[in-house]
Parts: C-alpha cells; sequence; structure tokens
C-alpha cells in the first residue's frame, strides 16, 4: 500500500482468485473496509457460492486470505461510484504489476468497468464496458496466465445488471483449481 490508498491491497503471493474493483465505494472508504456499502452483495455471494463457508462481516475482509481469495482495486486513491472516478484515477500498469508479482490463479473483475480499464490499457485503445462480456476473458497479456473472469457488480448501484449466476460460475472456475 501507498500512502495515499484508500484501502490497502489484501494480497499474497499465489492466491487462487484476486477480486478487482474498479474503486472503493465511499461508505467503504468511511468504513476502512471492502464492500461496505448497503445493498453491496458481495459478501452475500461469496458464501452463496461456496467461496466462503459462512457469510463474512465487511470488517472481517482480511479472513478471506484464509480461502485464498486477495483484494485491489484499479483505483486505489480514490473512492465512490465509477461515475465519480476520474480517468486518471485509474492505474492499470500498476495493477499488472502487483499482478505479476503476486500471481494470483484467477483474476476476477468485480464489474465491466475494473475489466474495460484493464483491458484498454492492456491492448492500447479505449475499450467500452458494453464490449465486455460476462466470464471468462481471452487470456492475458501478462509474463505468466491467470484465467480472467469478469462478473457482474455487487454495487447496490449495480442492481440492473446482477446476475449471480457469473459468480456461480467463477466458483466452479475456483473450486477446478489444484
Amino acid at each position: 500500500m501507498t500512502t495515499n490508498d484508500i484501502l490497502p491491497d489484501l494480497l499474497i503471493p499465489n492466491l487462487k482468485l484476486v477480486v478487482c474493483g474498479s474503486a472503493v465505494s465511499t461508505q467503504s472508504s468511511q468504513a476502512r473496509s471492502y464492500y461496505a456499502g448497503q445493498g453491496n452483495k458481495f459478501w452475500q455471494v461469496l458464501h452463496e457460492t461456496g467461496l466462503t463457508d459462512r457469510l463474512l462481516p465487511t470488517l472481517q475482509y482480511r479472513e478471506l486470505l484464509h480461502y485464498q481469495i486477495g483484494l485491489t482495486d484499479i483505483a486505489k486513491k480514490a473512492a465512490g461510484v465509477d461515475a465519480q472516478i476520474q480517468q486518471g484515477d485509474y492505474d492499470a500498469a500498476a495493477f499488472a504489476e502487483k499482478m505479476e508479482h503476486f500471481r494470483p490463479l484467477i483474476i476476477c473483475f468485480n464489474g465491466k468497468k475494473a475489466a474495460a480499464v484493464f483491458r484498454s490499457w492492456q491492448i492500447g485503445r479505449t475499450v467500452k464496458t458494453k464490449e465486455i462480456g460476462y466470464g471468462v476473458l481471452p487470456p492475458p497479456t501478462l509474463q505468466y496466465s491467470p484465467i480472467l473472469f469478469v462478473a457482474p457488480s455487487t454495487s447496490a448501484a449495480a442492481q440492473t445488471y446482477w446476475a449471480p449466476e457469473f459468480w456461480h460460475q467463477l466458483a466452479e472456475q475456483v473450486r477446478r483449481l489444484p
């Protein structure tokens, strides 16, 4: 974590899964905890899919490491809903560098925005969220080859796009890992 990060990354080497959001919410920033926004489905869907064996309270987010799950965001120095985050707040290069260092087996983007920002950086042109589908993405251009997965945002602000079946598909991917 750099001194200006809103929340520290929850990362250790060789995790099975790292979930990457676009930025923490205002509520998460205030609570100093990931996915703390009222109505956010993150903790519920982790439990429902079997990625955790119990419903974790948001303040216990560090316990995700026991499940081989890590957390980060593409914008580490800004908080709010996607519409409030400035383009310059996203740092896909720093994200890619972290992933190269920590080498998770699966990287799941929690929502299309984070995936679009990363894909734009990868290919050197702007990728719109409507160009991103849910599920497994084509292989990344990283020096190692994690599975890239896009799941519908768990944010209450994205209720219209909620489709838990993709989170179930993600859990299946995780279960298939050695």
